[in-house]
């Protein structure tokens, strides 16, 4: 009896752990979840804007130009790092290299070097990793000696 006694207290303090555990892995993905809706939604608010200006015929490097800005370096080459890369390209705007902390080798006539690589020095960076900007911005003020704002600032105009 006192062993059935024993193996029952084992069988629910198991239990309650193995719960506990599972509780804490669920919030987790829920919070991974929540951070993928936040950038998902952020990403899709600045490209909204930025289609808004376009109809405008505002475009990223008539805003560059204007604040003096003929030469970039673009952080991130996600989706809007893409698709800041394809609008400049064509314009009078030079992007001198992309940095992508996943991907190297080149598009185009673009270098894309990680965030360890030497950089040369350019007239601007264009975070494009809106979420990150913060740290990124942090890390690259280390290594370059030029503005560092995020592509909201440059949609939003701030």
């Amino acid at each position: 009896m006192k062993i059935l006694i024993v193996l029952l207290i084992v069988l629910i303090v198991t239990i309650s752990i193995s719960s506990l555990i599972m509780r804490r892995e669920m919030l987790k993905g829920q919070n991974y979840l929540w951070k993928q809706f936040k950038k998902n939604d952020s990403i899709i608010k600045v490209l909204d804007y930025w289609m808004n200006l376009r109809e405008q015929n505002i475009s990223v490097a008539s805003i560059l130009l204007a604040n003096g800005y003929d030469n970039v370096a673009i952080y991130g080459y996600g989706v809007l790092g893409r698709r800041l890369y394809e609008e400049l390209k064509s314009s009078s705007v030079k992007v001198n290299y992309i940095v992508d902390k996943r991907l190297s080798g080149v598009t185009g006539n673009v270098s894309i070097l990680s965030p360890s690589d030497s950089l040369e020095p350019t007239g601007i960076m264009i975070v494009t990793a809106i979420g990150d900007y913060w740290t990124i911005r942090k890390n690259m003020k280390e290594k370059l000696d030029c503005p560092i704002i995020s592509l909201e600032d440059v949609i939003y105009g701030n």
